[in-house]
């Protein structure tokens, strides 16, 4: 990995930290809460936390035993990542499925397109990234892989967050049958 491959991830991270913060203080300015959690809401989360913790140890445990009797299957930073994005993924599930994944009076179908978009968006840049460095590289996959696993990642949340939707609807619509 070059000196300015790793420059421009840093950059790119900063920029995006920038970002959410100026957005951030902006609505606060205008006196907009986008993150008003109740108090369900955020013992939901910690549950969430924990669920990630574990699948992402987990994860780094499997992984390190398919290293240590077949070799690496990537280099060290995609299997990193990947860790990450379990991790994610189960906070994601977890959150969704008790209801803290969005901020109170919020709908969830502008977080559903906003995911699928994303997912889109990391599949478009795999592409690109495929064919100037390929998807694998003297027998292990590459840094490639890694926008193509965000990529299912983020449909596998938008599954999850749209099933959630649906089952809850069809409970809304039991309920109501039965008065």
């Amino acid at each position: 990995m070059s000196n300015s491959y790793v420059l421009g991830i840093a950059v790119g991270i900063a920029f995006g930290i920038m970002l959410v913060a100026f957005i951030f203080s902006y609505l606060k300015k205008k006196g907009k809460d986008i993150c008003e959690y109740d108090e369900r809401q955020k013992l939901a989360q910690l549950k969430g936390w924990k669920a990630a913790f574990i699948a992402a140890v987990c994860f780094d445990i499997i992984n390190a035993a398919v290293v240590e009797a077949r070799g690496p299957w990537s280099g060290m930073m995609v299997m990193a990542i990947c860790s990450l994005y379990v991790g994610v993924g189960a906070y994601a599930a977890v959150c969704i499925v008790k209801d803290a994944y969005t901020p109170l009076h919020r709908s969830a179908g502008r977080y559903i397109l906003l995911l699928l978009a994303l997912a889109l968006v990391n599949i478009a840049i795999g592409a690109l990234n495929c064919q100037s460095t390929g998807l694998i590289k003297n027998g292990m996959l590459t840094m490639s892989w890694v926008n193509f696993f965000a990529a299912a990642l983020l449909i596998g949340i938008d599954a999850v967050y749209a099933i959630d939707v649906l089952v809850k609807r069809r409970r809304a619509g039991g309920l109501e049958r039965e008065e």
